[in-house]
């Protein structure tokens, strides 16, 4: 009997875990609004690796692909830097290459008081190792495994915080700081299974406010996932005029858009930003 009771427990805690991540998959596009021709062209000519959303298939994978890396996942234009560009300046090329294999890095430009910030993310390796040199981080300890409610982590959000802070408003009296491209290493932790699977609906929603978020990236051997909050859910479709269809990236076709009264007629191909609710 009390192992019956024990089994029917553990089987009602993993259908409610499995139930949160299954409500992420069943968000529709309710609201729609046109993304800038630029961005647009942008978007077609940048190859960039973006993470993609995750749902339930993707969850299952992860949890079994080897090691799990988690990072903060910036606001902002994903976009690349070179380390010619950057300031501080990095002079020591060999460990970049030796880390990176390339002295270009991938990064997401983010704006913070006026000031333009090029939050760059990697390998833990990459990014440890760049933390260790930027002069605004190199001091800071921080714990390389997640856990929310680890004394480590609240320590890690209030010295990000200041030593953000201190290196944008350290650049307001730099004249030259047009010239080049500030950037941070951003933070990236392992994180284990159980850590993920029995904090999930938590983390989805955490924001530490360091810098603009909207979510988490989960990666591994073979998966870049990205955790965001409902609110912020979107999905940028191209409107074939032709064929009348919304298509993301991948190619696949959306037939629950909906259209404002002000677009009701759409005579080119168009990219719109469709914004999710439950």
């Amino acid at each position: 009997m009390v192992i019956q009771k024990k089994k029917h427990y553990f089987k009602k805690i993993h259908s409610f875990k499995q139930q949160t991540i299954n409500n992420d998959i069943i968000l529709n596009p309710i609201h729609i609004s046109p993304v800038h021709k630029y961005i647009g062209k942008q978007i077609q000519s940048i190859r960039i690796d973006k993470p993609k959303l995750i749902n339930l298939t993707h969850f299952r994978t992860i949890l079994d692909d080897g090691t799990i890396f988690i990072t903060e996942k910036a606001d902002g234009i994903s976009d690349k830097i070179s380390i010619a560009e950057l300031y501080p300046s990095i002079t020591t090329i060999q460990p970049i290459i030796n880390l990176n294999s390339r002295l270009v890095f991938n990064c997401e430009k983010v704006s913070i008081n006026n000031t333009t910030i090029h939050f760059i993310f990697g390998t833990i390796e990459f990014i440890h190792y760049l933390r260790s040199i930027h002069p605004y981080t190199k001091t800071m300890n921080c714990e390389s495994s997640f856990n929310i409610n680890s004394e480590h982590f609240d320590m890690y959000k209030s010295k990000e915080t200041s030593a953000l802070m201190n290196f944008i408003y350290d650049q307001d009296g730099n004249g030259n700081k047009n010239d080049y491209k500030l950037w941070w290493p951003k933070m990236i932790w392992t994180i284990s299974s159980t850590e993920l699977l029995n904090n999930y609906n938590y983390i989805k929603h955490l924001e530490n406010d360091i810098f603009p978020t909207d979510g988490w990236i989960l990666n591994s051997n073979t998966n870049l996932l990205k955790i965001k909050p409902n609110h912020k859910l979107t999905i940028d479709l191209l409107y074939k005029s032709n064929t009348k269809e919304f298509i993301d990236y991948e190619c696949n076709c959306y037939q629950n858009v909906v259209l404002s009264k002000t677009y009701t007629v759409i005579d080119t191909d168009t990219i719109f930003r469709c914004y999710y609710s439950p």
